[in-house]
């Protein structure tokens, strides 16, 4: 709560403030405390008048605390006086500020015009001259209320010899989650500034991920480019508001009763897709994320309900040696479990008689002795004559498998097979273009030799398996 004078007050005022334990606001020009009960009977004492005694009666910019407690990972607190020991930065709503606060790094700035045009924000930095130095800047200093007093209120330095940068930030770049914004109408053409407000008024209810793409290609794969997972929507929002340079939407649906699917992209290596209801508010808005947290709840337990016991999958495969599995895997982006189908070796489906994936359907690969199937296996076997090399792997036909899976010594060497998507003329052309130089690889050659072997293994076992009578389509596990 605030106390505005339209005039210094005299000493006993000041001396009565000062011992009620009310601060001074230098960039307001107001003395402010805790909205408490004490602290409104000293106001309406002092003032001797009738006071706002409820939270609802006071300034709007004060008085709101949105439906989220997070934003970008950073919380969103009712008060400041919380350890600045055990938390390195916050948005505190009783002095209306986000402060960071950490060894060598001090960061204050104050909220009370954030988002409002044509206004601007104080921010003061400190950081130590010396980098290294043992020291603590806001040593004696355990809250951040009395980080906030100390100074940005008071205006006093640390103690130790620091850069200091004051600076005053573009208000409608700076994001405050105390400031209610109000519900927004669908505009013709929408613009990041109706993207925000929507967000912050609660009107996008859900957001995800369609692609996001760094410079690390490897990690971007790993994670499947973030596809699908679901944004946080008030970081968004932030994101939006601080850093709005190369941001752009477009509605790329507009379905009926008020509801737009918008595409926001960030160029073309960050982007995303939200859905707006002009007449969804926040509370609709976490009616709905439950709703769609108990439908993952539910898909993840239908799924679940279907597994395999190790026993069970051991009738149905029998003595068979390749199978046809799917298992579950969780999606880490939307944390649902998805189906994968995998052909899989007998060997490569337990471990020590257990089941190693979450099994939920299990057929017998039929080998077909003319079929073609590719086998990682280690370099030991390459000198096999069945095997047929490629320029990065190695492959087999169905009566080559057939006969070394039956096979303890070659069996052991075979780590997984797949099927080979190519037939015996097809796999042969590419033999030969690799043979006579028509595709190379630069920058690691492969001898002209490999495939000359290659191609001379590939029409002995052709004629093996396709001049001769076919044998059985199945592999019995070994007695």
């Amino acid at each position: 709560m605030e106390l505005h004078f339209s005039e210094k007050p005299d000493r006993s005022v000041l001396a009565a403030l000062t011992n009620a334990r009310w601060h001074y606001h230098r960039v307001k020009k107001c003395w402010y405390a805790k909205h408490n009960d004490t602290n409104m009977a000293f106001a309406q004492k002092l003032l001797g008048s009738d006071l706002p005694t409820t939270p609802s009666q006071l300034n709007e910019s004060t008085a709101f605390f949105p439906a989220y407690d997070t934003v970008d990972g950073i919380p969103v607190c009712h008060s400041s006086e919380v350890s600045c020991w055990e938390q390195d930065e916050g948005y505190f709503q009783d002095i209306n500020a986000y402060i960071e606060v950490r060894v060598q790094r001090i960061v204050i700035i104050d909220l009370t015009d954030a988002l409002l045009p044509g206004k601007a924000c104080k921010k003061i930095v400190f950081q130590p001259k010396d980098e290294y130095s043992p020291y603590v800047m806001h040593a004696g200093l355990d809250t951040f209320r009395a980080v906030y007093d100390t100074f940005f209120v008071r205006g006093e330095k640390p103690e130790m010899d620091c850069h200091i940068w004051q600076s005053d930030l573009k208000s409608t770049r700076v994001f405050s989650p105390f400031r209610k914004i109000k519900p927004i109408q669908a505009p013709e053409k929408w613009t990041l500034p109706h993207v925000w407000k929507a967000i912050l008024s609660g009107q996008i209810y859900m957001g995800q991920c369609d692609g996001r793409y760094t410079d690390d290609y490897a990690y971007d794969a790993a994670v499947d480019f973030r596809s699908g997972m679901e944004l946080h929507l008030p970081s968004f929002a932030k994101e939006l508001i601080e850093e709005p340079s190369g941001w752009h939407v477009y509605p790329s649906n507009k379905g009926k009763d008020g509801l737009v699917q918008l595409s926001v992209n960030c160029h073309s290596f960050n982007m995303n897709t939200l859905h707006y209801d002009e007449a969804c508010n926040w509370a609709d808005n976490i009616h709905r994320q439950k709703q769609r947290e108990q439908e993952r709840m539910q898909h993840n337990a239908d799924l679940e309900s279907r597994q395999l016991s190790s026993q069970e999958v051991k009738k149905l495969i029998g003595d068979h040696q390749l199978i046809d599995v799917e298992y579950l895997i969780e999606n880490n982006n939307t944390d649902r479990y998805e189906v994968e189908s995998k052909l899989m070796l007998r060997k490569n489906l337990f471990h020590l008689d257990k089941l190693s994936y979450p099994v939920i359907a299990v057929v017998p690969h039929p080998i077909d002795d003319a079929a073609l199937f590719e086998i990682n296996c280690t370099s030991e076997l390459e000198s096999d004559t069945r095997i047929i090399m490629t320029s990065d792997s190695s492959v087999v036909s169905g009566k080559a498998l057939k006969e070394l899976l039956i096979q303890s010594t070659t069996s052991d060497l075979i780590r997984e097979v797949c099927v080979l998507h190519q037939n015996w003329q097809q796999l042969k052309e590419e033999l030969t273009n690799w043979r006579d130089g028509r595709i190379m690889r630069l920058l690691s050659p492969i001898p002209k030799e490999r495939f000359v072997k290659s191609l001379a293994r590939l029409e002995k076992e052709k004629d093996r398996c396709l001049n001769t009578p076919p044998q059985g389509g199945d592999v019995f596990a070994r007695p």
